[in-house]
């Protein structure tokens, strides 16, 4: 019985890692003329943003059907090429607080017979000081290559711009990603998404109080915020209670926080009990935060009219 139950914990492991990576971003080249300024990825995880690759200032667009193609490479070294802005380069956003992970990015390319012999890949993250993975070299034939660039990029929550740095036996050769089988471009990695969240920083709120006939009572506060989040915050009070952004005035309800970039900011928000409420307690009252799929939270509001 352990044996078996060994087995089925590495079975179990195995199947884990094989679910953690995958493909998260690809690109696919065959309908280019190859002179195009730019072109888009052709599929992307759900929770990042479409890519767009496009060629650093060195290069010169030129035309080569199924691949995003440049003339004017540097000659000699990688180092050339990094000085003088020759690269082809995208960048991957993550969306709605997600984080993404790279473990490898896989290209085809395909070069004219004085065109690219290097290549490395180098990304925002150091300001493409250094290479990922190694500086590989280009065959000195016209036939498509393939290139796997292997590295760790764990758990990025802002933008990376990658790019794909080349040197070239002389500057009228031509040379760019594509004209192989299948997609041209192949980032591996994985993806992790955090849950909506609102936080208020008061859970209740008591003390509200004034004599029949002279309402609104006094204003109390507590703040609203928000991350990961795909929509706005919506803050409704109940009939007896009102809510608002400016002490003193503008009270309302509902209102609304708005979300950019999955995110709310902290905002204050004022209390007040309704003036004109006959005497009584107004107790247990909820005003209460809710954004799409996050949890809804509340602040109870006690007060009386005396």
């Amino acid at each position: 019985m352990k044996k078996v139950i060994f087995i089925l914990g590495l079975i179990m492991i195995f199947t884990v890692s094989l679910v953690c990576s995958a493909e998260i971003l690809t690109f696919e080249f065959s309908a280019l003329a190859g002179d195009e300024a730019n072109a888009s990825s052709n599929s992307n995880d759900p929770n990042l943003s479409s890519s767009t690759i496009t060629r650093g200032a060195g290069l010169t667009a030129s035309g080569n059907g199924g691949r995003f193609n440049a003339t004017s490479w540097a000659l000699t070294s990688i180092s050339d090429a990094v000085s003088g802005n020759d690269y082809m380069e995208f960048t991957i956003t993550p969306t709605g607080g997600s984080q993404f992970s790279v473990t490898s990015i896989y290209i085809q390319l395909q070069r004219s017979g004085t065109g690219p012999r290097g290549v490395a890949l180098r990304n925002s993250v150091d300001n493409y000081t250094s290479n990922l993975d190694q500086e590989y070299l280009i065959s000195d034939v016209t036939s498509t290559q393939n290139f796997t660039f292997t590295f760790s990029q764990a758990n990025s929550s802002s933008a990376v711009t990658y790019r794909i740095y080349m040197w070239a036996e002389s500057t009228s050769g031509s040379g760019g990603i594509g004209d192989g089988s299948g997609n041209d471009i192949i980032v591996n990695g994985s993806i992790v998404t955090s849950s909506p969240t609102i936080t208020l920083s008061e859970s209740s709120l008591t003390g509200f109080t004034y004599e029949v006939g002279s309402g609104p009572s006094s204003e109390q506060t507590f703040t609203a915020e928000g991350s990961n989040l795909t929509d706005d915050i919506i803050l409704t009070a109940t009939t007896n209670y009102e809510i608002s952004e400016t002490p003193g005035s503008g009270y309302t309800s509902p209102i609304t926080l708005a979300e950019s970039g999955g995110s709310v900011a902290e905002t204050t928000i004022y209390v007040r009990l309704k003036a004109g409420l006959s005497v009584g307690d107004y107790n247990s009252e909820n005003i209460t935060a809710s954004s799409t799929d996050a949890d809804n939270k509340t602040v109870t509001c006690s007060g009386d009219v005396y």
